[in-house]
């Protein structure tokens, strides 16, 4: 597994979510704000009130209560707190390796939520990580992808060049079933635009629309029979530490050697 730190590696950002079942003892703006500043000790990230949408409802007003965000000040990580989940995140910027950085933010995060409240059930468990590969030359088709992935994620665009057709985009979806409760969904294909991360967060890149090849891996973990379970500090860091290793082992297995140049900063 390759485990090389790259000088300029092409996280955009990675993401931490403790899910868990409603919490009423939460649901006070104040508790959550002081929960959530608990991540960025000897900090004063400044927060905000966001509104808390279920995706789930078609109608226009959607919003179903309220979320704390604090982010820091260099804008490149952030916590958030609601009465049924909390989430970390860092930007390719802030995160080093996981032990050094991720693996730290949660363990903060969550003692502080435990201390608050150690009662909470826990549903689910995620990690997200979203890479750009971004060439300094824009590929022409998706073909030309193959010099920087495996081929397999590209292999369908050579199915019509005989006939003098070309591949000019494409979206791929797989998921995988893991030992021990756990999931992996793998997203990815090219994308055009300045990022993946949104205008409106806050660790979006402005910049110019450039091509880019969107590496987006979301791993996670739910207890044995879909049950509410009570965990400790410790165990969610050792589900955490499960759920890291096929993230790191699938990034590994489909950058090519000149990503990896590109990645060293030798392109």
């Amino acid at each position: 597994m390759d485990t090389e730190v790259y000088t300029n590696a092409p996280l955009a950002m990675v993401v931490a979510e403790v899910q868990f079942a409603y919490t009423p003892e939460l649901d006070e703006q104040k508790l959550l704000a002081s929960v959530v500043q608990t991540a960025f000790p000897g900090e004063q990230p400044s927060l905000a009130l966001k509104p808390m949408i279920n995706v789930e409802t078609p109608e226009a007003n959607r919003q179903i209560g309220l979320v704390v965000e604090a982010v820091t000040s260099d804008r490149q990580r952030t916590a958030s707190l609601s009465p049924q989940a909390m989430s970390v995140a860092m930007s390719g910027q802030a995160y080093r390796r996981y032990q050094e950085s991720l693996r730290q933010l949660i363990n903060r995060a969550c003692a502080g939520l435990l201390s608050a409240q150690p009662s909470i059930l826990v549903t689910r468990l995620g990690l997200r990580y979203l890479d750009e590969i971004r060439p300094p030359v824009r590929p022409e088709q998706v073909q030309d992808w193959e010099r920087w992935v495996d081929p397999a994620l590209v292999g369908p665009s050579r199915y019509l060049t005989g006939v003098g057709g070309r591949a000019v985009s494409s979206r791929s979806t797989w998921n995988f079933e893991l030992e021990g409760g756990r999931g992996l969904a793998f997203n990815f294909g090219p994308f055009e635009g300045s990022g993946i991360v949104s205008a409106d967060h806050p660790f979006h890149q402005e910049g110019a629309n450039s091509l880019m090849f969107v590496l987006d891996v979301d791993v996670s973990w739910t207890p044995p029979g879909g049950h509410p379970i009570k965990l400790s500090r410790d165990e969610i860091l050792t589900h955490y530490d499960g759920l890291h290793r096929p993230a790191q082992e699938i990034f590994a297995a489909v950058i090519s050697e000149e990503s990896k140049k590109l990645f060293r900063g030798e392109l």
